[in-house]
């Protein structure tokens, strides 16, 4: 689930709840719904990008996995949950050109954020090329 765009921490639930199609019941909280949704289940719940979010990444997350066996949950994240046995890694940066106008296309290609750039956008429209025309907006 990608939370970049989520603004309001109260959207993280709705969210939740939309992508398992859970509907709003009388008398139940949001999480308490997604929670009965998912007891049971064996998924893997991605929440990435919720550094500007942390707190309500926290609790929801804390809250499922109490309330669930086979539930694991991957946070990509600026810095840690800090719930119950969370296991943090810590990644390096990926590899960004310095000076940009003096590299060609055959050369932005090599750092490993323009290639992660790239294979994102081939996974929405796989006819996607870096070129000339389109790598400054890239950068």
């Amino acid at each position: 689930m990608e939370l970049a765009t989520i603004t309001v921490p109260e959207h993280i639930k709705q969210t939740t709840a939309e992508i398992f199609k859970n509907k709003e019941q009388p008398g139940a909280t949001l999480t308490q719904i997604i929670t009965h949704y998912l007891v049971g289940k064996k998924i893997l719940l991605i929440l990435d990008s919720c550094e500007h979010l942390i707190n309500a990444c926290s609790e929801i997350a804390e809250q499922i996995l109490k309330a669930t066996a086979e539930i694991t949950i991957l946070c990509t994240s600026r810095e840690a949950l800090n719930i119950a046995d969370e296991a943090a890694w810590r990644t390096p940066s990926l590899s960004l050109p310095g000076n940009t106008k003096e590299l060609s296309v055959d050369e932005l290609s090599q750092y490993e954020a323009i290639q992660l750039f790239v294979d994102s956008a081939k996974h929405k429209q796989p006819e996607f090329r870096l070129t000339v025309k389109n790598a400054n907006p890239v950068l």
